[in-house]
């Protein structure tokens, strides 16, 4: 079956973008019928007054994998301007997958959009959350394909948390957040921050999306990284952060940036305060919408990876 969708009003000339739907079972809930009609509803919607989609092609997923396989021969041979999953755990495995995927689809000017996650990488929070990814998957590395990602917008965006927060705003690339959304990650950084501040390890837990990316880099400014499952991120609170008698913890200065409406970057100034003074740091944090719930999925802060390792509290990943 092939999808389509009438042509909305456009300028004259304006061809439709043409896309191909790619559809793989998750669940009994998630299925190919499922994804078929997420991706047809958001068709429908797509550039209004601009460039039109036109879904010319279906390719749904079977065990030996050739649907991803046509759907990459068709890429190569400029048939499509776009592919389209319901969800990007559908198409890919990791950052790793992602970099080498759209480091080939880049080179023939295909465009990928992830309608769950609000990701479309020809747009400025698509290539951040891309250099995002590279940089999990670490330049050059086996997880990258041993290939540097693309030149163009994707290869000179800054990835510093300040310099994103500056790019976001000044290209005004910010996507449309509803009020409700913006109310219910609040009430999420309220209700951690408390958590940390009387440490209690079950609430901290049950706010996050496991498995948790952690960030950091040594004095020296070595970049490390380590992902952490529940068990995993139970032992480090458990050995590392237990409760401080007569400390309090607050966090000031928040700043919030949402990269897309399921996606959002948070930094702040952290404070333990005691009773013979205080200790203050500077961190962010990377938030997912996902089942209709905010929940933590990237922490990252700086200077701190020597203690880290030194409590055995993450391996030494160190990457360029």
């Amino acid at each position: 079956m092939t999808l389509s969708k009438p042509t909305p009003t456009a300028s004259a000339g304006t061809q439709p973008y043409r896309v191909g739907a790619y559809l793989r079972a998750a669940s009994s809930a998630e299925t190919p019928e499922v994804q078929r009609e997420r991706i047809t509803r958001h068709a429908q919607g797509a550039d209004p007054g601009g460039r039109p989609w036109q879904v010319v092609a279906e390719y749904t997923e079977t065990a030996d994998g050739s649907a991803r396989r046509r759907l990459l021969e068709d890429a190569r041979a400029g048939k499509l301007d776009r592919i389209a999953v319901s969800s990007l755990d559908r198409l890919i495995d990791g950052p790793g997958d992602l970099v080498r995927l759209w480091t080939e689809l880049s080179q023939h000017g295909v465009h990928l959009v992830a309608i769950e996650e609000g990701l479309e990488t020809d747009t400025p929070a698509g290539a951040i959350a891309l250099r995002v990814a590279h940089s999990l998957a670490g330049p050059g590395s086996a997880a990258a394909g041993g290939k540097e990602v693309p030149s163009g917008s994707l290869g000179t965006l800054p990835i510093g948390v300040s310099s994103l927060e500056d790019y976001v705003e000044e290209e005004g690339s910010e996507p449309e957040v509803s009020e409700e959304d913006r109310a219910g990650l609040e009430v999420l950084l309220n209700a951690r921050e408390a958590a940390i501040s009387s440490a209690n390890l079950d609430v901290i837990l049950s706010q996050e999306d496991f498995p948790v990316v952690v960030l950091t880099d040594t004095t020296e400014g070595e970049f490390m990284v380590d992902i952490w499952d529940e068990q995993r991120y139970r032992q480090v609170l458990a050995n590392g952060a237990p409760p401080i008698p007569n400390a309090r913890y607050t966090q000031e200065n928040r700043h919030l940036v949402f990269l897309t409406p399921t996606l959002a970057l948070c930094t702040q100034d952290d404070c333990f305060t005691f009773p013979d003074g205080k200790a203050e740091w500077r961190s962010a944090n990377l938030f997912v919408k996902r089942n209709g719930e905010w929940k933590t999925k990237a922490i990252l802060e700086g200077g701190i990876g020597e203690s880290l390792e030194k409590a055995g509290m993450i391996p030494t990943r160190r990457l360029v």
